[in-house]
């Protein structure tokens, strides 16, 4: 468990876990909340997290959870290797490798 990462931080981190595609972070209800988006350098939609449109991620718990944080990364790069596209290797910053 951290001390705390910025809105910034949780950001960066989920940008860089889906190389070599882009991952769009998305903020919503005041910044609080947020949803991915992954997609190929043509803007083509891989997937997207949250799927569906009602409940967003709140920053909040992944701020300060680093085992909420790996858990939502690994879920996603899941759903973006079923979709049958190949992720470079990710870890945590400061933490295990993926």
């Amino acid at each position: 468990m951290q001390s705390g990462r910025t809105i910034q931080d949780v950001t960066k981190i989920l940008e860089e876990a889906f190389k070599p595609f882009v991952c769009e972070v998305t903020p919503e209800d005041y910044k609080r909340c947020f949803r991915l988006s992954i997609l190929k350098k043509d803007r083509t939609v891989i997937t997207k997290f949250p799927q569906s449109e009602k409940y967003p991620c709140p920053f909040v718990h992944y701020q300060k959870n680093d085992t909420e944080l790996i858990k939502l990364v690994e879920h996603v790069r899941d759903l973006v290797e079923k979709e049958g596209s190949t992720l470079e290797p990710w870890d945590l910053p400061g933490g295990v490798k993926y």
